[in-house]
C-alpha cells in the first residue's frame, strides 16, 4: 500500500502545488485502482523557501508538532480529512 501511495503522490506532484488538491488526487487514484478497502492516512507539505512558505494537507494523519520559541511544543492546528481510499470526497 505505502508503495502505491507513494507513487500516486509522485505522479501528481508536477501538476500542483496545492498539498489538500494533491491529496484528493492522490485519493481518488486510490478509489479508481483498486476493489479492496486498502486505507492509509498520510500527511504532504509544500515547502516553499523563496516565498519562505509551508502549506500541508493532513489525511486522518497525526498532527504536526511544531516547536515555538525555545521551549513550548505543541501541535500545529489543522482540519484533518479522511482516511485516503475510504470516500470519493476526500
Amino acid at each position: 500500500m505505502a508503495s502505491r501511495v507513494k507513487a500516486a503522490a509522485a505522479s501528481q506532484v508536477a501538476s500542483s502545488d496545492d498539498p489538500g488538491s494533491l491529496l484528493a488526487a492522490v485519493n481518488a487514484q486510490l478509489l479508481h485502482e483498486t476493489d479492496t478497502l486498502d486505507l492509509v492516512s498520510a500527511a504532504y507539505v509544500f515547502f516553499d523557501p523563496g516565498r519562505d512558505r509551508l502549506r500541508f494537507a493532513i489525511a486522518a494523519h497525526p498532527a504536526f508538532l511544531m516547536q515555538t520559541g525555545t521551549a513550548h511544543v505543541g501541535p500545529v492546528p489543522a482540519r484533518r480529512g479522511p482516511l485516503l481510499g475510504m470516500v470519493s470526497e476526500a
